[in-house]
């Protein structure tokens, strides 16, 4: 079974179970990402192969292009009740496209214990954590190793995962000052005009170099003081 046929009968058993529903879950995106076995609602700069996951995807997508003819219309496919609709197209594009092998996803270790799985945050606090605990350092002090001023979200990420330590057993990582740090970082970011990661991080510290976690965390509970203040007041 390829992998549009893989699509297909994600289809074909979810409407059998189911039904049509106007769930979320019964959507060309849906059945994609529970094909390349991913979580449904994460992006894919979740997974430390993304490069690879989103190229894929884009053939994915052209392939439909081709097998419909043309472009095809998303939109439409995205519609519950288009499901044969789906199907067909996925059948046909079965037979005279060629993705190629599918990638299997490479999930980042401890996600899944830090809020808002999947976000630019999370994977920055994830990462650097996995990376901390390798080299025996300070999660607070280790961020500045790839901290740059006004570096962008997915450049921040780039710039860690040039340093990614490979068989991350995450149960032998502490993930509270991490998931502190993306939790304490959702706040800060909803309240500012900014988006970037690095912003907030020069918004706890002038300079990260030699910051001891215990100094983090006395930052990120000021924050939330202040918010607990400004809610009450």
């Amino acid at each position: 079974m390829n992998f549009y046929e893989a699509v297909a009968k994600d289809f074909v058993d979810l409407a059998l179970v189911e039904g049509p529903s106007k769930t979320p879950e019964y959507s060309l995106h849906a059945a994609l990402r529970r094909a390349l076995q991913t979580e449904v609602d994460w992006p894919l700069i979740a997974y430390r192969n993304h490069k690879q996951l989103t190229e894929f995807v884009e053939r994915f997508y052209k392939g439909l292009d081709i097998a419909g003819g043309g472009r095809s219309d998303l939109a439409s496919l995205k519609n519950p009740t288009d499901s044969a609709a789906v199907i067909n197209l996925m059948m046909t594009a079965s037979r005279i496209v060629e993705l190629g092998v599918t990638p299997k996803a490479v999930a980042r270790p401890g996600l899944k214990k830090i809020q808002g799985s999947g976000k630019y945050r999370s994977v920055i606090a994830a990462e650097i954590a996995a990376v901390a605990h390798s080299r025996k350092q300070d999660f607070a002090d280790a961020i500045g190793d790839f901290l740059w001023p006004g570096i962008s979200n997915l450049e921040f990420i780039e710039r860690i995962e040039r340093s990614l330590v490979e068989d991350v057993d995450e149960n032998e990582i502490d993930w509270s000052l991490p998931k502190k740090f993306s939790r304490t970082a959702m706040v800060w970011l909803k309240s500012s005009e900014s988006s970037l990661v690095s912003d907030f991080c020069f918004a706890l510290f002038d300079e990260w170099s030699g910051v001891r976690d215990a100094e983090l965390l006395g930052r990120l509970n000021s924050i939330h003081a202040k918010r607990r203040n400004l809610v009450s007041g």
